[in-house]
């Protein structure tokens, strides 16, 4: 999975299966808008593991993200003084722990993001 924000309009994410790749996104609703930036990157991945097919569950999940404010909150290591970042997390949490998906956060520079390319 790579998952990407557009800033302003929504999500878009790019999913890799053996079947070829899936892109999706979608839009921010009026209280979305206004998360700060950190928030929305961690709300796309969110929508991605919701977006993945039902029968993918009790797998590993690579995300390939730009942003290590994310990996750092994922950890357990930042994060703290951003409340909307702590719930946007823990709705993350929740994506996983329901199908039984062991997440990985892996960093990749914004430049060699696909996912970044429609933003």
């Amino acid at each position: 999975i790579l998952a990407s924000p557009f800033t302003q309009k929504g999500g878009h994410y790019i999913i890799h299966q053996l079947s070829g790749d899936l892109k999706m996104g979608d839009y921010w609703n009026d209280e979305q808008k206004e998360l700060f930036i950190s928030s929305k990157e961690m709300l796309a991945l969110v929508h991605a593991i919701r977006a993945l097919p039902e029968e993918i569950r009790d797998a590993r999940v690579d995300a390939c993200i730009d942003s290590k404010v994310m990996i750092g909150a994922w950890e357990g290591q930042g994060g703290k003084t951003s409340l909307q970042l702590m719930r946007v997390t823990k709705q993350l949490f929740h994506e996983v722990s329901s199908r039984n998906i062991q997440l990985s956060l892996q960093y990749v520079e914004s430049n060699k993001n696909k996912a970044d390319a429609p933003s």
